[in-house]
């Protein structure tokens, strides 16, 4: 298999969503060169950090080691210590914009990447956009298509998905982008028909799950959104052993949606406070609660 598709369905399964997938692929591969073992790498810390599995990035900073020359081990030291909060703010700020401006570290699409994914963590979006300049590169693309909608610039986004097709309109990524757009432009079937053949074309994952229940409560069909949140519940505790809180988030909007009882709202509420008890939408809702009994006690 060339270099460029060895990693192809590790790419895939991290695109999707199908994280456990994406590692046991990951691990069954062997990279012939050192650019593919980064990717390899690459991919293995980001799946890594969604999971929260903190010993498999360890070991994946222990194995860059091996490589002290190596630009994306050098940035991996970096990415520990703003993972360690001892990078924040301005120093952050700046050592981003070190990392852009260096022709040492600017031509790699890894190290791009993770500063781009960085700087857009932190709402610094005018920095993001210049690490991820180059328009070659189809995640770069969807990054900054990404951050265009964040910015409520919905047409930009739309002309940076004509790029990512121009680029390859058959590649997954491109074809969840395509999906994505759709369900921001509110083509909400079309969107659904996507992520829906997405799914049959590979594998059903947790997000796909809840992209095709937004579909559905986007047209009301609130008792399809509730089947599609089910299912990625069962998905989320069978693969990780535990709820998933965006899919408790996004069953919560169906639920009241279908005027459930308060019984099963207080359920998904206490379910959700176990696996996110920080959660900005329980801090909200606990908010608006206090907020409503307050001015009804006045």
């Amino acid at each position: 298999m060339a270099d460029e598709d060895i990693l192809h369905n590790v790419k895939n399964h991290f695109y999707l969503g199908n994280l456990k997938q994406a590692v046991i692929e990951a691990k069954s591969v062997d990279p012939p060169t050192s650019f593919s073992k980064e990717q390899r790498s690459f991919y293995l810390l980001r799946t890594y950090l969604d999971v929260e599995n903190t010993q498999g990035m360890l070991e994946l900073v222990e194995e860059a080691k091996a490589s002290p020359n190596s630009k994306f081990a050098q940035f991996l030291k970096f990415f520990l210590a703003y993972l360690n909060k001892e990078v924040t703010g301005e120093k952050l700020e700046t050592v981003c914009q070190e990392f852009i401006t260096n022709p040492d570290f600017n031509k790699h699409p890894l190290v791009m990447l993770m500063v781009g994914l960085i700087l857009y963590t932190e709402n610094n979006i005018s920095k993001a956009v210049l690490a991820v300049k180059d328009q070659s590169n189809l995640e770069m693309q969807a990054l900054k298509l990404v951050m265009m909608v964040k910015n409520n610039r919905v047409n930009l986004a739309e002309k940076q998905l004509d790029l990512m097709k121009q680029t390859d309109e058959e590649a997954t990524i491109t074809q969840i982008a395509i999906a994505w757009v759709q369900l921001l432009t509110a083509d909400y079937e079309t969107a659904y028909h996507n992520f829906h053949e997405l799914s049959e074309r590979f594998s059903s994952t947790i997000n796909l799950f809840n992209l095709m229940a937004l579909c559905m409560t986007q047209l009301e069909r609130y008792e399809d959104a509730e089947g599609l949140l089910q299912e990625a519940l069962t998905l989320s505790n069978e693969n990780y052993g535990k709820d998933d809180a965006t899919t408790l988030i996004n069953l919560l909007v169906v639920t009241f949606h279908l005027d459930k009882p308060q019984t099963e709202i207080d359920s998904l509420m206490g379910r959700l406070q176990q696996v996110d008890a920080h959660s900005e939408f329980l801090q909200k809702f606990v908010s608006g609660c206090e907020a409503f009994d307050n001015a009804a006690a006045n």
